[in-house]
Protein backbone atom coordinates (compact mmCIF):
# COMPACT_ATOMS: atom_id res chain seq x y z
CA UNK A 1 0.00 0.00 0.00
CA UNK A 2 1.27 3.42 -0.82
CA UNK A 3 1.21 6.07 1.84
CA UNK A 4 -1.22 8.96 1.42
CA UNK A 5 -0.75 10.53 4.84
CA UNK A 6 0.28 9.50 8.31
CA UNK A 7 -3.36 9.70 9.42
CA UNK A 8 -4.49 7.42 6.60
CA UNK A 9 -1.70 5.00 7.46
CA UNK A 10 -2.82 5.07 11.10
CA UNK A 11 -6.41 4.25 10.12
CA UNK A 12 -5.27 1.36 7.93
CA UNK A 13 -3.03 0.00 10.66
CA UNK A 14 -5.72 0.25 13.33
CA UNK A 15 -8.40 -1.43 11.22
CA UNK A 16 -5.98 -4.22 10.32
CA UNK A 17 -5.22 -4.64 14.03
CA UNK A 18 -8.90 -5.28 14.77
CA UNK A 19 -8.94 -8.06 12.18
CA UNK A 20 -5.61 -9.44 13.33
CA UNK A 21 -6.79 -9.69 16.93
CA UNK A 22 -9.85 -11.61 15.79
CA UNK A 23 -7.73 -13.94 13.67
CA UNK A 24 -5.31 -14.58 16.55
CA UNK A 25 -8.16 -15.75 18.73
CA UNK A 26 -9.62 -17.91 15.97
CA UNK A 27 -6.26 -19.56 15.32
CA UNK A 28 -5.36 -20.13 18.96
CA UNK A 29 -8.00 -19.16 21.54
CA UNK A 30 -5.74 -20.42 24.34
CA UNK A 31 -2.98 -17.91 23.55
CA UNK A 32 -4.28 -14.43 24.38
CA UNK A 33 -0.74 -13.04 24.59
CA UNK A 34 -0.36 -12.98 20.82
CA UNK A 35 -3.61 -11.03 20.41
CA UNK A 36 -2.63 -8.64 23.20
CA UNK A 37 0.76 -8.12 21.54
CA UNK A 38 -0.90 -7.26 18.20
CA UNK A 39 -3.26 -4.76 19.85
CA UNK A 40 -0.51 -3.15 21.93
CA UNK A 41 1.92 -2.82 19.03
CA UNK A 42 -0.80 -1.36 16.83
CA UNK A 43 -1.73 1.18 19.50
CA UNK A 44 1.88 2.26 19.92
CA UNK A 45 2.44 2.56 16.18
CA UNK A 46 -0.81 4.49 15.64
CA UNK A 47 0.05 6.94 18.42
CA UNK A 48 3.49 7.39 16.89
CA UNK A 49 1.97 8.08 13.46
CA UNK A 50 -0.52 10.55 14.94
CA UNK A 51 1.90 12.32 17.28
CA UNK A 52 1.85 15.62 15.37
CA UNK A 53 -1.94 15.65 15.07
CA UNK A 54 -2.37 14.88 18.76
CA UNK A 55 0.16 17.52 19.83
CA UNK A 56 -1.27 20.31 17.66
CA UNK A 57 -4.82 19.53 16.48
CA UNK A 58 -5.48 23.17 15.50
CA UNK A 59 -2.70 22.94 12.93
CA UNK A 60 -4.03 19.63 11.56
CA UNK A 61 -7.77 20.31 11.65
CA UNK A 62 -8.39 18.31 8.48
CA UNK A 63 -6.78 15.22 10.04
CA UNK A 64 -8.45 15.20 13.46
CA UNK A 65 -11.45 13.13 12.36
CA UNK A 66 -9.19 10.47 10.82
CA UNK A 67 -6.98 10.47 13.91
CA UNK A 68 -10.01 9.88 16.11
CA UNK A 69 -11.15 7.03 13.85
CA UNK A 70 -7.73 5.40 14.08
CA UNK A 71 -7.65 5.73 17.88
CA UNK A 72 -11.18 4.32 18.12
CA UNK A 73 -10.16 1.29 16.05
CA UNK A 74 -7.18 0.72 18.35
CA UNK A 75 -9.52 0.91 21.31
CA UNK A 76 -11.76 -1.69 19.67
CA UNK A 77 -8.77 -3.99 19.15
CA UNK A 78 -7.70 -3.65 22.79
CA UNK A 79 -11.23 -4.09 24.15
CA UNK A 80 -11.69 -7.13 21.89
CA UNK A 81 -8.75 -8.79 23.61
CA UNK A 82 -10.33 -8.13 26.99
CA UNK A 83 -13.74 -9.43 25.81
CA UNK A 84 -12.24 -12.62 24.43
CA UNK A 85 -10.51 -13.23 27.74
CA UNK A 86 -13.69 -12.98 29.81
Amino acid sequence: MSSVSRTTDAIRLAVLAVGAVRLRFREDPNNPRSARRVATQAKERVLHLLHEVIQDPERHVDEVEGALAAMLSCTVACVSVDCFLH
